[in-house]
């Protein structure tokens, strides 16, 4: 099994993406859009009561157009002459 990349706080995530951290942790605990597959949500361990929030580099790249592979928004400008 691939082990997921780097992890990202929800704090930069949320930056990166231009909302703010509770928005990110509410659309992560919700499953809410495509912005939910850049995490996972993990309850805590041993009867604790706040939850996990484990937000992947690669998957928010991803999300966000960015990195090897990726073929962004559609956006860019080509040179058309």
């Amino acid at each position: 099994m691939k082990r997921e990349s780097n992890r990202v706080t929800v704090t930069q995530a949320a930056a990166e993406l231009g909302i703010s951290p509770q928005a990110l942790r509410e659309r992560l605990k919700q499953g809410i859009g495509e912005i939910a597959l850049i995490g996972e949500v993990l309850p805590q361990l041993q009867g604790g009561r706040r939850l996990r929030y484990m937000i992947f580099r690669d998957r928010l790249d991803r999300y966000l157009g960015k990195g090897a592979g990726s073929h962004g928004t559609g956006d860019t400008p080509t040179d058309n002459g």
